[in-house]
């Protein structure tokens, strides 16, 4: 009884979390051609981003919203009981967050432990992903060799 209510409260939780995830997609994407078209309307190549209210960074960091709530949105959708491609997303989506950070730092104002730091985040993400990848190419192997 406990095991059910469980499995349908967890159930009504992961479609409300999807419709929101989407609803803030479609919205996100909205935005995004909305800022794209202010950008290409007001387009000045001459003058400077700060004094451009339609810059650039917006649409960029628009844009990686999108993917951020797609990848999210694809955690739901597939496998939602293998620890091996949530994982994999998890590390997906902190990588293109950190990407998105690093293109709207203002590097001029960094230290460079902060350039660091970053780079040492990005280098773990990516190898904490490849060692995910060749653990589930291991075990898809083994379980084809059982079969």
């Amino acid at each position: 009884m406990k095991e059910k209510l469980l499995d349908k409260s967890q159930s009504v939780i992961y479609y409300l979390l999807i419709f929101i995830a989407l609803a803030y997609t479609v919205f996100q994407m909205v935005d995004l051609l909305v800022q794209f078209y202010l950008l290409i309307i007001h387009y000045a190549p001459l003058q400077n981003e700060e004094a451009n209210p339609y810059s650039f960074s917006k649409v960029v960091v628009d844009f990686f919203n999108i993917l951020i709530s797609l990848e999210i949105l694809e955690t739901f959708r597939h496998h939602k009981n293998e620890v091996h491609y949530q994982t994999k997303i998890i590390i997906l989506i902190a990588i293109t967050a950190m990407t998105r950070k690093i293109i709207t730092l203002d590097i001029k104002h960094a230290d460079y432990l902060t350039d660091i730091g970053i780079a040492v985040l990005i280098i773990s993400l990516t190898v904490g992903y490849y060692f995910i990848v060749q653990s589930n190419k291991a075990d898809t192997e083994k379980k084809e060799m059982h079969e």
